[in-house]
């Protein structure tokens, strides 16, 4: 199978009833960590990356994703629990998330220039 590349632009800052309804469909683990962020900014592309990495994997595979639980190994790569076959990765810059997902190992990094 071919990688799947998927982006989303968050070129505005989540309303609160948005952030709230994301916030909301993140995983404990993840809920925990929005917490503790205090950039507004990254504090909305926490909550908006664990649903989009869901609904990339459901477009690519087909699983619900009430049936997705991601969890995090080392170096905090994210694995989706249960399906060893089914990979991805999701990376951000300031407004842009960027997932990649396979039946192979992948990795995507997003970077601005100049970093």
């Amino acid at each position: 199978m071919d990688v799947k590349i998927y982006a989303l632009k968050l070129s505005e800052d989540l309303t609160d009833v948005q952030f709230n309804t994301f916030f909301g469909c993140s995983q404990e683990e993840r809920k925990e960590k929005i917490k503790r962020c205090k950039v507004s900014k990254k504090r909305d592309i926490m909550a908006v990356s664990q649903i989009f990495a869901k609904a990339c994997i459901k477009k690519t595979f087909g699983i619900d994703i009430k049936e997705q639980e991601i969890r995090y190994g080392e170096f905090e790569k994210p694995y989706l629990f249960g399906y060893p076959d089914i990979h991805f990765n999701i990376s951000h810059s300031e407004e842009l998330l960027v997932c990649a997902v396979s039946d192979k190992n992948v990795g995507k990094d997003e970077k601005k220039i100049g970093e």
